[in-house]
């Protein structure tokens, strides 16, 4: 057996500077269309959710315009503090909220959810939050709506890391058949043309996990705060139009 190590591809951020570390690469250039005309300066985002995740997690995001810490490790390189998201910081972008742009669910029908079996409620939930899509969509007022999971809805099948973009499915176990929470919701709000980002509770409230993960072999491991903010704000960053980096490209390249 023959193993061979493949070197990391550099990556191109803004005026032409290069990193092998997207994290590190943004701190030190910024964006890859910094200065680009078309570039988000502005992001508005549309949010829909209960009232306590529509105001949990606008609460958070608005934090995040300051820095976040980074973990106590010894593993600087790994766990780099968060900038911040502001126009003078390094993705040179802010979010914006409107309360004309966000949508509160009614308790009653959340509710509702924990009597169903799990694929009914699955679909019940897709159904109240495309009707709330669908209506933030229009009229182009939002760049990217962001959609706060319910905790009512138990789909711990359902696996996967929505923060930030850098998605890691476990799902390997999943019964045939069977639909999820994100799956369903990402394709049914594709024919409204706003980009959708999912957001779990334990994003912007870890006190959450415990709730969630009454059952501690399927508990996701959550990551710390600088991390979900950098992986959030990095997702909006590049579904409202940006361009975080991009492989590097040569001179020749170019011309083609």
């Amino acid at each position: 057996m023959k193993a061979a190590v493949l070197k990391e591809p550099p990556l191109e951020f803004g005026g032409g500077g290069r990193h092998l570390d997207p994290r590190f690469g943004l701190l030190s250039y910024g964006p890859a269309d910094l200065g680009i005309s078309g570039a988000p300066s502005t992001i508005r985002v549309g949010v829909v959710g209960d009232a306590a995740g529509v105001e949990g997690l606008r609460e958070w995001l608005v934090a995040c315009r300051e820095s976040v810490a980074a973990r106590e490790t010894h593993l600087e390189n790994l766990f780099p503090s968060f900038p911040g998201f502001t126009s003078d910081g390094p993705f040179a972008s802010e979010v914006t909220f409107d309360d004309r742009l966000q949508r509160l669910l009614a308790p009653r029908p959340l509710d509702r959810l924990a009597g169903m079996d799990r694929d009914t409620a699955i679909r019940e939930a897709v159904d109240l939050f495309c009707a709330e899509v669908e209506s933030l969509s229009e009229g182009g007022r939002c760049d990217v709506i962001l959609c706060a999971r319910p905790p009512q809805l138990r789909d711990e099948q359902d696996e996967e890391d929505e923060e930030g973009g850098r998605t890691r499915s476990r799902r390997a176990g999943t019964p045939p058949g069977q639909i999820d929470f994100h799956d369903l919701l990402k394709a049914r709000a594709m024919r409204y043309r706003v980009p959708i980002q999912i957001v779990r509770p334990t994003t912007w409230d870890p006190s959450k996990a415990r709730s969630q993960a009454h059952d501690s072999r399927k508990r996701r491991q959550l990551q710390d705060e600088a991390s979900r903010a950098w992986n959030l704000h990095t997702a909006l960053y590049y579904k409202a139009g940006g361009v975080p980096w991009r492989l590097r490209r040569e001179a020749t390249e170019l011309q083609t």
